[in-house]
C-alpha cells in the first residue's frame, strides 16, 4: 500500500459523506465502503504478487544468484532483516532481495528495487503492460534499468556511527552509499533511501541535489568529523 492511498481516501471521505442519513442508510454506506476497501486491498495484493513475478523478465540475465539460496520464502515480508546476507565471493556479486513499491496513482504501476551486493537497479513497471509477459526474446527491458551504486568504504562505515547516519540508517530498508574525496582530501559522505529516488538520474551525479531523504556527512583526512546534516 502506497503511504497515502488515494483511493481509500475516497472512499472513506464518500462513507461519510452519504452516511449522515437515517440508520439504514448509514449501516448500508457503511458495508458498501468496508467492502469497496476489501476489494482495493485484494487488487493492489495480487497487483504486489505479479509485480515481485516479473522480476526475472524486469532484470533478465543481470539478475545474479542470491546471496542466500538455501534462505525460505516468506508469504510476509519483515524488516529488518533477522541476519545479515552472505558475502559473494571476490569479484562477483548476488542478490540481496527485490522489493516492489507501489505507486500513488494506478495500482497497477510498481517500482521494482532490486538490491544486490554492490549496487541496486531500480525501474518502474505497470503489471498490465503485454510486452512483460510476451516470449518475445527481441524485447530485451532490462537496458533501460536504473544503476545505483552502493560502495561501502571506510569512509561509509564511519558515517555510519554518527547521530545523523545511525537515525538515517534505522529508517532506510533500501540505503545506497557514495562517498566522494575533494582536493582537500575532505571525504563526502552521502547515503540515499532507494524508497525515495525520483527521476533517471544516476545519484552520484553532481548536477543531482540531495533529497530530502538523503543524510550527508563530511569527514577531515584525519578522521574527525566535520558536519553532518539530513536532507537538503
Amino acid at each position: 500500500m502506497p503511504i497515502v492511498d488515494i483511493y481509500l481516501l475516497i472512499v472513506l471521505m464518500a462513507g461519510m459523506l452519504f452516511g449522515r442519513g437515517s440508520a439504514g442508510a448509514r449501516r448500508r454506506n457503511a458495508t458498501i465502503v468496508l467492502v469497496l476497501m476489501a476489494a482495493n486491498y485484494g487488487v493492489r495484493a495480487v497487483s504486489h504478487h505479479q509485480a515481485l513475478a516479473l522480476v526475472p523478465r524486469v532484470f533478465g540475465p543481470t539478475l545474479p544468484a542470491p546471496c542466500d539460496p538455501a534462505a525460505p520464502t516468506a508469504w510476509l515480508d519483515s524488516w529488518p532483516r533477522p541476519a545479515a546476507p552472505a558475502r559473494p565471493t571476490a569479484g562477483t556479486r548476488c542478490l540481496v532481495e527485490t522489493a516492489a513499491l507501489p505507486s500513488f496513482g494506478s495500482p497497477f504501476s510498481w517500482r521494482i528495487i532490486a538490491q544486490f551486493s554492490n549496487a541496486y537497479e531500480l525501474r518502474d513497471i505497470d503489471v498490465l503492460d503485454a510486452r512483460l509477459r510476451s516470449g518475445d526474446n527481441t524485447d530485451v527491458p532490462w537496458r533501460t534499468n536504473v544503476r545505483y551504486p552502493n560502495i561501502w568504504t571506510p569512509a561509509v562505515a564511519t558515517a555510519a556511527t554518527t547521530v545523523t547516519g545511525g537515525v538515517f540508517l534505522g529508517f532506510s530498508r533500501f540505503p545506497a552509499a557514495r562517498s566522494v574525496e575533494d582536493p582537500q582530501h575532505i571525504t563526502t559522505v552521502r547515503i540515499t533511501d532507494m524508497r525515495f529516488v525520483a527521476g533517471p538520474a544516476p545519484v552520484d551525479s553532481p548536477l543531482r541535489r540531495d533529497n530530502l531523504f538523503t543524510a550527508r556527512v563530511r569527514i577531515a583526512p584525519d578522521g574527525r568529523l566535520l558536519d553532518e546534516t539530513l536532507g537538503r
